[in-house]
C-alpha cells in the first residue's frame, strides 16, 4: 500500500481521528456519550465520499497513485469475468484502519465491496510466519510466500490449496527477496510513489465531513487533544475553552510535516504503466480453473492479481 498504491502520510491523523474507539472507561464515560460513535462513523463515511470525489476529479489530491482507481475498475471487470479471483492488500503498515480507508475509497469508486477481500497489516493474526522470519533475519525479511499463501488458503479468501506462485501477481516499490525469489517474473517492482497530498486541502474536507455529520465537534476536539496534545497545552484547557478543532489541526499539521501545496497536482508516473501492462496480460489469460486443467499448454497466462504495500 504505502508508496505502491498510495501515500498516506498526509491523511493519517484524519483517518485515525475518524476511526478511533475508546476502550478506556475514563475516556468512554467522558467523551463517548450516547450516539457519539454513530456520528463518528457517519463523519468517516462522508470523509471517504469527499476524498474520493477529489481523487476522481481532474485535479486529484494524490493520496492514491494517479491511475489506481482506473486500475481497480479494470480488476473488478476481470473478477466478474473469472480472470481474477481477488485483490489483496498485503502491507507492513501496522495501522489497519489505514488499509481499510484505502479499501473503502476503492470500493466506493468501483461500486462494490467484493473486490478487495483481505487487508493484511503487520499485526494480522495469521501472520506469524512473517514475524518469525523478521526476527530470524534481523529485519531483512518481512513478507514471505509461505505467510501469504497461508493467509490466502486458510483465511477468509479460501483460495485453492493448490495455489502456487504462478497464480499470483504482486506489486511493491521495495525488494522483498523471499517473495521475489518465489514469484520471479510475477513480482513487479514499481517506482516508489512519494507525492504527499496537500494537508490543507484534506483538512477542508475533514472539517466538512465533521460539520455535515452533525457530530459534536467540540467533544471530538477535546478527545483528540487528550490523545495528541502536549501536556503543556492540556494544562490550559477548561470547559469554557471548547473551540479547539483548529488547534487540533495545527498539531496534526506539525506532526505530518511538509506536504504539497493546495494547487499541486500529483504526477502520473511509470509505476502505473507497469501495473496496467500486467493487467493487460491478465486480460488475455485463461479463467481460474482452466489453468489447472490445461497444464499441457506450453504457454499460460497468470491467474491471480494482488496488491501490496511496504
Amino acid at each position: 500500500m504505502d508508496e505502491t498504491i498510495a501515500h498516506l502520510q498526509s491523511v493519517y491523523y484524519f483517518i485515525a481521528s475518524l476511526t478511533l474507539k475508546s476502550k478506556d472507561l475514563q475516556y468512554r464515560s467522558t467523551y463517548f456519550t450516547d450516539g457519539f460513535e454513530l456520528y463518528l462513523d457517519k463523519a468517516y463515511q462522508l470523509f471517504v465520499k469527499y476524498i474520493l470525489k477529489e481523487e476522481a476529479s481532474v485535479a486529484p489530491l494524490g493520496i492514491l497513485r494517479p491511475g489506481i482507481l482506473d486500475v481497480m475498475r479494470q480488476l473488478w471487470e476481470l473478477k466478474k469475468q473469472g480472470k481474477v479471483l481477488t485483490v489483496i492488500i498485503y502491507s507492513n503498515n501496522s495501522h489497519l484502519e489505514s488499509l481499510y480507508f484505502i479499501k473503502d475509497l476503492i470500493h466506493a469508486h468501483v461500486g462494490t465491496k467484493r473486490l478487495i477481500r483481505e487487508c493484511i497489516h503487520w499485526f494480522h493474526p495469521m501472520r506469524n510466519i512473517d514475524k518469525i522470519l523478521y526476527k530470524e533475519s534481523r529485519g531483512s525479511i518481512s513478507k514471505s510466500w509461505d505467510s501469504l499463501r497461508h493467509i490466502m488458503v486458510n483465511g477468509s479468501i479460501k483460495a485453492p490449496t493448490g495455489i502456487d506462485p504462478a497464480d499470483v501477481h504482486f506489486f511493491d516499490d521495495l525488494d522483498h527477496m523471499n517473495l521475489r525469489t518465489m514469484l520471479q517474473a510475477n513480482y513487479h517492482k514499481v517506482p516508489a510513489y512519494t507525492f504527499k497530498a496537500s494537508f490543507d486541502r484534506i483538512s477542508i474536507l475533514f472539517l466538512k465531513a465533521l460539520r455535515d455529520s452533525n457530530i459534536h465537534i467540540e467533544q471530538l476536539s477535546l478527545y483528540l487533544y487528550e490523545l495528541y496534545g502536549e501536556d503543556s497545552v492540556k494544562k490550559n484547557l477548561s470547559p469554557d475553552n471548547l473551540s479547539l478543532i483548529e488547534d487540533v489541526l495545527d498539531i496534526f499539521k506539525f506532526n505530518t510535516g511538509p506536504t504539497a501545496a493546495v494547487l499541486d497536482i500529483p504526477p502520473r508516473d511509470d509505476g502505473i504503466d507497469i501495473i496496467e501492462n500486467v493487467i493487460e496480460d491478465v486480460k488475455q489469460g485463461m479463467k481460474l480453473g482452466q489453468l489447472r486443467k490445461k497444464k499441457h499448454r506450453t504457454y499460460k497466462k497468470r491467474r491471480w492479481t494482488m496488491r501490496n504495500t511496504k
